[in-house]
């Protein structure tokens, strides 16, 4: 099992830089990242020249940039950090298992964690959902230890839960306490353990370490550009979360869905687990169990209040991704594993957790192939059509695209495409004379008047956008 799960993470990370950073999300957050390294402002991300990015904090964004910086600007650096913060997940859930005497079961989380397609997916996708899932995890990891760990070490992992609170509220913001802390209390209320968990620890160096890790990015991005703190907790937080397809956001649109769809996404999140553990409790109906014992049966309880809350709360909600699925993988894989080491059909159990893992890594490896060697990645990104534009263009031939430039665009240029806002001035600049190519999208097209079109050279389509050279000279 050890060697299925060593190949799947091999495959995803040889896979980082076979395809291209797809739009609009891992575009938009390179993108970002790159213009971080490229100033030097380490305090706001900025999305466009003078246009701050209040949607996120900036972990994610320090992650990139510090990897463009030191490989340079390629689509493998972009997202290797996200890669490495994975891998940071997997082996702390290992290690919660290992230091409580479960190492077989620390295992079997790890092979399911790893081989659910979002958690294998988002390892090695440039967002920030990775960075939030990695402090929720070294967050719950750090209370558990603190107070079930050895004595001399319990202080030590409290002061790791706050640092995990830290990464969650430097990556995604208030949303990590609250899906790490209402768990924490609900866990501690059903087991009646509240004074001893409010005595024993140290609360309040705990939080004085919380705040001086976070506050001083909180308080100069405020006073960098003001409104930030009205518009990410008030807007990003409150609104996004009660008002369907929420019409605030400044960067994109609110993803309205139904009540409780988070649920359905949880299916998806989980596969091929959403379905080969069902099957694998069936299999194994009569096989003899162990008799469950205490440690077993608290820290079960523990993982299902982590893992299941995070459903829970996202079903209030209309403005739902896959992606926030991601915190609720390593529980949910932890609780499915400490049932699956009771359980004494070994070798079925063994082999199942390996189909699943060569599964999910055939799986990746076939859309990435896909994608690298069909006409798939001119679809996902304009990686192909930047390349073209480089190839062809003279000096002082720049890149233009109208009403829009796709965010993965941003990236590939170093931030030189030229946007134009109406059709008289493509007009204007043509008449001029001037040599340029021009991308438009198929949307745009049918708006575009004929006359022009017979100015227009050299049709090359991308994806959903055709490539044009105006007054380029004769070779």
């Amino acid at each position: 099992m050890a060697v299925a799960v060593f190949v799947a993470l091999m495959s995803r990370l040889v896979s980082l830089g076979l395809y291209p950073l797809t739009d609009p999300t891992e575009g938009r957050y390179a993108d970002i990242s790159r213009r971080l390294a490229a100033t030097g402002d380490w305090i706001t991300p900025w999305i466009e020249q003078g246009v701050p990015f209040w949607g996120k904090p900036p972990l994610s964004f320090w992650m990139t940039a510090s990897s463009l910086q030191l490989l340079g600007d390629s689509v493998f650096a972009a997202r290797l950090p996200h890669f490495v913060a994975g891998l940071v997940i997997l082996w702390i859930i290992y290690d919660l298992f290992k230091r409580l005497d479960l190492a077989k079961a620390g295992m079997f989380a790890v092979a399911i964690t790893a081989s659910s397609c979002i958690f294998y997916v988002s390892s090695g996708t440039v967002m920030t959902d990775i960075a939030l899932a990695l402090g929720c995890t070294l967050a719950m990891r750090g209370f558990w230890l603190a107070v079930h760990g050895p004595i001399e070490h319990r202080h030590r992992e409290c002061y790791l839960a706050f640092v995990g609170l830290a990464i969650g509220l430097l990556a995604k913001g208030p949303v990590a306490v609250v899906l790490c802390l209402i768990p924490i209390g609900a866990w501690t209320l059903y087991t009646r353990r509240l004074m001893f968990v409010l005595t024993a620890l140290p609360w309040v160096r705990g939080l004085l370490l919380l705040l001086v890790i976070v506050l001083p990015w909180y308080v100069l991005a405020e006073m960098k550009t003001p409104g930030f703190i009205e518009y990410f907790i008030v807007g990003e937080h409150w609104q996004r979360y009660l008002q369907k397809g929420w019409s605030g956001d400044l960067y994109g649109k609110g993803h309205g869905r139904p009540l409780g769809f988070i649920w359905l996404l949880a299916l998806a999140a989980m596969m091929p687990w959403s379905i080969l553990l069902p099957l694998l409790a069936w299999w194994t109906r009569r096989a003899k169990r162990e008799p469950i014992q205490m440690q077993h049966q608290t820290l079960s309880i523990y993982f299902a209040f982590w893992g299941l809350f995070l459903l829970i709360f996202f079903s209030l909600s209309n403005n739902v991704l896959i992606a926030y699925v991601l915190p609720a993988v390593a529980p949910l894989s932890c609780l499915a594993a400490v049932w699956l080491v009771r359980c004494h059909a070994e070798q079925i159990v063994r082999r199942t957790l390996v189909s699943g893992v060569l599964f999910t890594t055939l799986l990746g490896l076939g859309a990435v192939g896909i994608i690298a060697l069909t006409d798939e990645h001119k679809k996902i990104s304009t990686e192909a059509l930047v390349e073209k534009w480089t190839r062809e263009a003279k000096a002082n031939e720049p890149l233009y695209f109208y009403r829009w430039i796709p965010q993965s665009t941003k990236f590939y240029t170093q931030g030189t495409a030229r946007l134009f806002k109406t059709i008289p001035d493509i007009e204007t600049a043509i008449g001029s004379g001037q040599a340029l190519f021009i991308a438009l999208h198929e949307n745009e097209i049918r708006a575009m008047p004929e006359a022009l079109f017979a100015q227009l050279s050299n049709p090359e389509q991308f994806g959903r956008f055709t490539l044009y050279e105006a007054n380029k000279p004769k070779p």
